[in-house]
């Protein structure tokens, strides 16, 4: 048997006007989904415990069966975790640390006029070698970055992600608690010296909102998850381009399938991504696959996109994964980490809709479709998400 997790991170949302009240789940127009719905078990799990941020290390780490009520250790720290030249101490703290446009005090962009990877590694490189200091920037992935601070403020401070300030002035949400007043220090010099900085004024000639400054947040300690072979017995493989899922994998012990092309944006490679699953499930017993798109374009309130990204799941990727596995006995499960509204440009803490099909199974329930609605109308509920995984493996 073989088990698959497809992730369209944030592809939960809201009625849109635009739509007629629907949503994009809705709207979309989705046939492969379509089918599958027809023939799957649909229902809603609480991905993000009340009391937690609704996060994509929560969502995602509770899809991957680590409760994040114990293992919650910080965004930041955990994309650490996917980086080979970072090796963590148990006093480092460690921030998520994005390019971000601002313009006027206000956040234009949480990701830096699409700012790429190249582009972000000289800015990096220049960045740590301006500050001279005891802590380090690493580069990441386009606009998402790190900051390891040594014996560094961590205990009761308050961040805010950048992606839920667009538009707004930043002064409101600067870094608050003990020592905050390093954090905003950190946060005003790399502002003065990237706005002086060649490459910045070069692409801001070109793209208004292309990267000015940085924005801490998403701090944390060392993290420690449970071993995912050693829970369930099988051995796993994720397929990503962000790294946060890559630090969940590395820290649960998962291997990581590189595809050419993923980029974590809406111009991701479905299709490598289905093939890479296919192959690598001659060797795996589960896959995990990450798709950024849909979430991305929740955060621009771009309904639109977002729709494009839900037919991009059902045609380019899931379509060609489920036919590719011919007559292999699976189980495949397709839900959202959070919802991401477009109405509002954030993350929510709601319940979100899951598809749960199983090749052996035979049972149909025409036109029936898989949607916020159809989940819920189910009746079937999972307020622990995190023991969803325990219902797609059959080891409940």
């Amino acid at each position: 048997m073989k088990y698959i997790i497809v992730v369209g991170d944030g592809m939960a949302d809201w009625g849109i006007e635009a739509f007629g009240g629907k949503t994009p789940l809705e709207y979309a127009r989705t046939p492969y989904i379509d089918y599958l719905a027809a023939r799957s078990e649909l229902g809603m799990a609480n991905m993000v415990p009340e009391e937690l941020p609704p996060a994509s290390d929560i969502g995602n780490m509770s899809i991957l069966g680590a409760d994040p009520i114990v293992y919650q250790c910080g965004r930041g720290a955990i994309e650490a975790l996917a980086n080979p030249a970072i090796v963590l101490r148990n006093n480092d703290s460690v921030y998520r640390c994005n390019f971000v446009c601002i313009n006027d005090n206000n956040m234009v962009d949480y990701s830096g006029g699409g700012i790429t990877s190249e582009q972000a590694n000289i800015l990096i490189n220049d960045l740590n070698m301006y500050f001279k200091d005891s802590f380090t920037f690493y580069a990441g992935v386009d606009y998402r970055n790190l900051l390891i601070y040594p014996d560094g403020p961590l205990e009761g401070i308050i961040t805010m992600p950048p992606h839920n300030i667009s538009g707004k002035p930043i002064q409101e949400f600067l870094p608050t608690g003990p020592h905050a007043e390093k954090l905003i220090d950190i946060i005003n010099r790399a502002r003065q010296f990237l706005s002086s900085h060649t490459l910045v004024q070069e692409q801001s000639k070109k793209n208004t909102s292309f990267a000015n400054a940085l924005w801490l947040w998403g701090h944390g300690g060392r993290p420690h998850f449970p071993n995912f072979k050693e829970q369930f017995n099988l051995r796993g493989a994720v397929i990503t381009a962000v790294d946060i899922v890559r630090g969940l994998a590395v820290g649960m012990g998962f291997d990581i399938i590189p595809v050419d092309g993923a980029t974590g944006r809406v111009d991701t490679n479905y299709e490598g991504k289905a093939a890479a699953a296919l192959k690598a499930q001659k060797e795996y017993d589960f896959i995990f696959i990450h798709v950024e798109a849909t979430d991305e374009s929740g955060h621009a309130g771009d309904a639109e996109e977002k729709v494009r990204g839900i037919e991009n799941l059902d045609q380019r990727l899931i379509r060609p994964l489920i036919e590719g596995l011919g007559d292999t006995d699976f189980r495949f499960l397709f839900l959202p980490d959070h919802p991401t509204p477009c109405a509002i440009g954030k993350h929510t803490n709601e319940l979100v809709p899951y598809l749960l099909f199983d090749s052996r199974s035979s049972g149909c329930i025409a036109e029936r479709r898989y949607t916020e609605a159809t989940g819920r109308a189910s009746g079937v509920v999972f307020n622990k998400g995190h023991l969803l995984i325990r219902h797609l493996l059959e080891q409940e």
